[in-house]
């Protein structure tokens, strides 16, 4: 294999990539406009992480007190001089054509050597972010300077632009597909919503809007520990290096932080953060079944026996905006006494509960497979990106 030729390449192409200093390459673009006082213009910024050139808004000309502005055009490649070190560069989308940008931004248009699509992807590259940063200074990582000469005297690898098409349009077709893909998981996240909504009580209410065939009678208002029991008492945390490597999920607030030998619980229990939560407005509030290994900053519950099913109590919990009960500063803590004071709805009928308990787990089966589907597809555009660049 040629030393400048990607690991994977479409069969129609053979030639060598190019290696050019970038300012050989790029050709920058300046449209130099008169801020007219009553007219309006729509501002940009560029995000962070890849995510894209947008609109920050629209202001007359009058409120524009830097009057030292270009015109973009819909393809123009742009970076954020001063957060092109996060990612900030990207190509201007068709309904931001006609937006302006202050001279804090560079401006790059497509010519004979490169395309502004295929620009936007190796900027995504390890590589590219790595001279992105060489070519910055300052001491502050938020406040380094984009020194666009030096950049440009660096160098970097390209095709034709016959076969740059053709890459960014493979990307683009993946990008597609996991658009759609991101689709399907949100729907599921809203419609899961919807149905909790529906199928709880809402404040005041004694009986849910939605409800299965066969049930009837009013939901009652118990505290956690009339419905619960607390096994706190059998957690034990254990240090990173006193670990001993092993099969049983390690719990801590926020989830799964390692795989042990042995074991502190064994059954069907519900983990609710009590301190170090990782979302205050969505708790962390997890079902778990089989052997499990808990540290100190996750509660344990279980519905007791005939009152609740343990199952579906983790769904009751997880509605409840435990922002208000929460105490301390940075790492915010729930206590145990106050969690079990807290009041929860639910219906008499222990099977009723098991009904709503394991159709909610069946939704977050699919939200889960759903989300491992994306995470799979982000992977092998991962792989892609190593193998089809240099």
């Amino acid at each position: 294999m040629a030393e400048n030729t990607p690991d994977i390449r479409f069969g129609s192409f053979a030639e060598d990539w190019k290696r050019s200093k970038i300012g050989d390459v790029i050709t920058e673009k300046k449209r130099p406009v008169v801020l007219d006082d009553n007219t309006t213009y729509q501002l940009i910024t560029v995000k962070r992480r890849n995510e894209g050139v947008v609109s920050r808004g629209f202001l007359k000309g009058r409120e524009i007190l830097v009057k030292n502005y270009f015109e973009l055009k819909a393809k123009d490649y742009v970076i954020s001089k001063r957060q092109v070190v996060h990612g900030a560069n990207g190509i201007v989308p068709e309904k931001l054509d006609g937006a302006i940008v202050s001279n804090e931004y560079l401006v790059a248009i497509a010519n004979d050597n490169i395309t502004t699509e295929f620009l936007t992807l190796i900027s995504k590259l390890p590589d590219m972010y790595k001279k992105f940063f060489i070519s910055s200074y300052g001491i502050d990582i938020e406040k380094l300077v984009f020194d666009v000469d030096d950049w440009k005297k660096r160098t970097m690898s390209i095709p034709d632009t016959d076969e740059q098409k053709r890459i960014t349009a493979f990307f683009d077709d993946f990008d597609k597909l996991y658009s759609a893909e991101q689709q399907k998981h949100d729907k599921l996240i809203s419609f899961k919503k919807s149905m909790l909504d529906k199928m709880f009580p809402k404040d005041g209410a004694k009986v849910p809007e939605v409800r299965f065939d066969r049930f009837s009678g009013e939901w009652t208002r118990k505290k956690l520990d009339e419905v619960a029991d607390k096994y706190d008492n059998l957690r034990i945390p254990i240090t990173a290096n006193n670990r001993i490597l092993g099969s049983t999920p390690y719990y801590g607030a926020n989830g799964i932080q390692d795989y042990v030998e042995g074991y502190t619980h064994d059954g069907k229990f519900i983990l609710v953060a009590e301190d170090g939560a990782n979302d205050l407005k969505n708790y962390p509030v997890q079902y778990v079944e089989g052997k499990i290994w808990v540290n100190n900053h996750a509660h344990v519950l279980r519905g007791k026996k005939e009152k609740a099913d343990t199952q579906f109590l983790k769904f009751v919990i997880s509605k409840t905006k435990m922002e208000p009960f929460l105490v301390g500063g940075g790492r915010a803590k729930l206590n145990a006494i106050t969690m079990m004071s807290l009041f929860v709805s639910l219906p008499t009928d222990i099977n009723e509960q098991i009904k709503i308990g394991n159709f909610f787990k069946n939704f977050d089966a699919q939200i889960t497979l759903q989300h491992q589907k994306l995470q799979k597809l982000t992977n092998i555009k991962k792989a892609f990106f190593k193998k089809m660049f240099l």
